[in-house]
C-alpha cells in the first residue's frame, strides 16, 4: 500500500484582493512529496468560504522575490 505524507505549514494570516477590496484570510501551504514540484494552498476566508489553490513552486518563488 503506498501513503502519501502531507506537509502542512502552520496557518498564517494574510490579506486578499477582492472586488469589494482587502479581506483577511488564514493560510495554509501544504506540501506532498508525490507531486514535488507544486504547493497546495488552503485559504479560508472570515466567512468560512475555503478555497484551494494548487500553485506551482516557481512560480510561489517568483512572487517572493
Amino acid at each position: 500500500m503506498h501513503r502519501q505524507t502531507h506537509i502542512p505549514s502552520e496557518p498564517m494570516a494574510g490579506f486578499m484582493t477582492t472586488t469589494d477590496g482587502r479581506t483577511a484570510v488564514a493560510v495554509r501551504l501544504i506540501y506532498k512529496p508525490a507531486d514535488p514540484y507544486a504547493i497546495t494552498a488552503t485559504i479560508t476566508d472570515p466567512a468560512g468560504v475555503i478555497q484551494i489553490w494548487r500553485i506551482g513552486r516557481d512560480l510561489l518563488l517568483s512572487g517572493l522575490a
